[in-house]
């Protein structure tokens, strides 16, 4: 998610229109509410960090089960 915003701060733009309508909840406090806060921030400045490519590859490695 942290390279998800990463990726929109840099182009500009936000989600997809219509995309929060496929999401149910908040994912993001969901994955926080799983972590310590510390430990949540670091989690989303590593996926902010990362470069597309690599953001991609581990969510593919996500959807592989």
């Amino acid at each position: 998610m942290g390279a998800a915003e990463s990726l929109r701060d840099r182009i500009g733009g936000g989600p997809p229109p219509g995309f929060g309508g496929m999401l149910e909840g908040d994912p993001a406090a969901e994955a926080r509410a799983q972590l310590s806060e510390d430990e949540a921030e670091r989690c989303w400045q590593e996926g902010r960090s990362m470069e597309l490519e690599e953001a991609l590859t581990l969510a593919r490695r996500g959807t592989e089960a």
